[in-house]
């Protein structure tokens, strides 16, 4: 394999099990990576294996389902990427037969599965896309369905669909964000709306979580018998709410998860009446771009949360108190005076 920009080419040593890089000026071996002979699926089928570099490294999916990054500098290994298991195939793993790889964005997609110039019958089920790190070697996600990688530009990878000869596009989707808000008895105010994925593949279907994305592709449009027997539990996307107060104040209400259907709701309760302005944000992911979307909502009255202090009352009562007694002593007193005096005044005016 030659080198781009590079006066060296690299040549597989199928016996040794190793890659050796020679000078095109001199014929000299510049250097001789590691062998793998130990894992004998990824030797024997000295044909299949598939390459790329980026000047730095070289990149080798091979038939045992593993890829391997060596130093251009001097052929050591940098890392190795983790096989995924499967009983369907007869190394134990999906295997890397002479698939599609493609490196772009510090990433590695790779068709894993046997090629159509290499087939068994029966067709094994699970064909995929891999993706890689290129900087780790860690798998970033899969892709059931047997699309093989061919090219990229501009954020989107093209690949075909190795079984049924469809044309794929892997990227970010858009996305539409909505958004409502209705005030509530008690004066909270009820804010909802959705997030859907704008794509054209599958348009105003509910944005999933990128931890959820693999099954819920696979579901959509990979024909898998279980998944659409028995559709994926998928997380939504974490929608973020604000609002500007009647004062020009901004508020954080909150942040919020839509569900499997696409659909958020969040109950707030604002401090001031007046006209609030509210917006929702989806500020993207790695599968979605961004979107937003605003409301208003006037909110006439506060309902205060404050209980006010109970009222003391005092329980009447039928009994006399000690100062009532005492006025009915003197009163009494003074009418018996009154007619003591208008009995003497009586008889003397008959003597």
């Amino acid at each position: 394999m030659p080198l781009s920009q590079v006066d060296d080419f690299i040549v597989f040593d199928a016996t040794a099990s190793t890659f050796h890089c020679y000078s095109i000026a001199t014929g000299a071996q510049l250097w001789e990576t590691p062998s793998f002979a130990s894992a004998p699926w990824a030797t024997t089928w000295t044909v299949y294996y598939g390459e790329t570099n980026d000047l730095n490294n070289l990149y080798i999916a091979a038939p045992d389902g593993v890829m391997r990054a060596f130093s251009l500098t001097d052929g050591h290994l940098i890392w190795t990427s983790k096989a995924i298991p499967s009983t369907e195939y007869t190394e134990n793993a999906v295997p890397f037969v002479s698939g599609g790889l493609v490196l772009v964005g510090g990433n590695l997609y790779v068709y894993a599965g046997y090629s159509l110039g290499y087939e068994i019958d029966p067709v094994p089920r699970f064909a995929m896309t891999v993706c890689i790190n290129a900087t780790t070697g860690d798998i970033i996600y899969t892709l059931n369905g047997g699309v093989s990688p061919n090219a990229a530009a501009n954020g989107y990878l093209i690949g075909f669909g190795v079984y049924d000869g469809t044309t794929y596009c892997l990227g970010k989707g858009q996305t539409t964000t909505t958004v409502t808000a209705q005030q509530q008895v008690g004066g909270s105010v009820l804010i909802q709306g959705s997030v859907l994925d704008k794509s054209a593949a599958q348009p105003n279907t509910p944005a999933i979580s990128d931890a959820n994305m693999s099954s819920w592709m696979d579901y959509l449009h990979m024909q898998n018998s279980t998944l659409l027997n028995d559709p994926p539990f998928c997380i939504g996307v974490p929608v973020t709410l604000t609002a500007v107060d009647p004062n020009g104040n901004a508020v954080t209400i909150g942040t919020t998860t839509s569900d499997y259907k696409g659909n958020y709701g969040l109950q707030w309760t604002p401090t001031t009446p007046g006209v609030y302005h509210i917006y929702a944000t989806f500020a993207g992911s790695d599968s979605y771009y961004s979107s937003s979307e605003t409301t208003y909502a006037t909110l006439a009255t506060v309902t205060s949360t404050t209980t006010p202090a109970p009222t003391v009352t005092s329980a009447p009562s039928n009994l006399a108190t000690t100062s009532d007694l005492m006025t009915y002593i003197v009163v009494g007193v003074i009418a018996i005076i009154i007619v003591i005096v208008i009995g003497f005044i009586v008889l003397y005016r008959k003597k």
